[in-house]
């Protein structure tokens, strides 16, 4: 029988902030770097606009010894979503839109507000829609599971970037990523799920790393934020993880999901 882990039925809710701007200039998004675009220009706009909402959401600290274990700073509310526009050139009047994700009940007035003063375009219209993500397991004999990485992934597992997608450490890092974007505790059986993912087999994958770097516009450093590309495939009684991951593909998964990476798609 399948593993009934979740009989409260509970959900993961989150808002999508649909932003719609109209370029103002030639505006072109380079392979790899239109989500870091958004990200550098909303932290621009917010530090101009907002210093306080800037340190709570864009450079939030933590008091050393207090905290959840994994996390040096407090994971930031918020992920874009602006892969579409990769290697993408808008010309002057051209309209285009991004997706601003937030989570534990992040309001998204102040988002909006910095967002119309980024320099990328003008924006001139958005949305804002609450969604629900059922955690409970409503799957039956699911045995076959194929996550499209759809953006560069990393997974960090004892200290160390994971050569491959082994699914326990997939797991592991969706499951943190949720509950850390999470407003409810969610009260799941993560200790057992977290055993049982041990026996779900990586099958193979169809994977390629891509290198990326970023410049920061503040400290003139670079940092690479590459990652890998492709597809897994899994097999093994895959029900009762099937809606975390679900949850996880609004969240993403492993490093430097803020601007995008380690989105997921799942195909089962």
């Amino acid at each position: 029988m399948p593993h009934q882990y979740n009989p409260a039925y509970r959900k993961f809710f989150l808002r999508r902030v649909r932003l719609e701007f109209r370029t103002l200039q030639t505006q072109r998004f380079p392979e790899g770097k239109a989500g870091n675009i958004f990200r550098g220009a909303l932290g621009w706009a917010l530090r101009q606009s907002d210093p306080q909402a800037y340190t709570e959401f864009f450079e939030p600290r933590r008091t050393p010894g207090l905290g959840p274990s994994g996390f040096a700073d407090p994971p930031r509310p918020f992920v874009l979503r602006a892969g579409h526009l990769e290697g993408r050139t808008f010309q002057t009047g051209d309209c285009f839109a991004v997706d601003l994700l937030l989570f534990r009940q992040t309001a998204p007035e102040i988002f909006i507000r910095a967002m119309e003063c980024i320099p990328v375009g003008q924006l001139h219209g958005w949305t804002v829609e609450d969604l629900a993500i059922p955690l409970e397991n409503r799957n039956a004999g699911i045995h076959r599971l194929t996550v499209n990485f759809t953006s560069p992934t990393e997974l960090k597992t004892q200290g160390s970037l994971a050569a491959s997608p082994d699914f326990p450490i997939l797991f592991s890092r969706a499951r943190d990523r949720v509950r850390a974007m999470s407003a409810d505790d969610l009260e799941l059986d993560f200790a057992g799920m977290a055993q049982r993912a041990q026996v779900i087999s990586l099958e193979g994958h169809r994977l390629r790393y891509q290198n990326r770097l970023r410049t920061s516009s503040k400290t003139g450093q670079t940092h690479p934020i590459g990652g890998f590309l492709g597809e897994a495939d899994y097999a093994g009684n895959l029900d009762e993880f099937l809606p975390l991951l679900e949850a996880a593909s609004w969240t993403g998964v492993g490093r430097q999901t803020v601007w995008g990476k380690g989105q997921i798609w799942l195909l089962y």
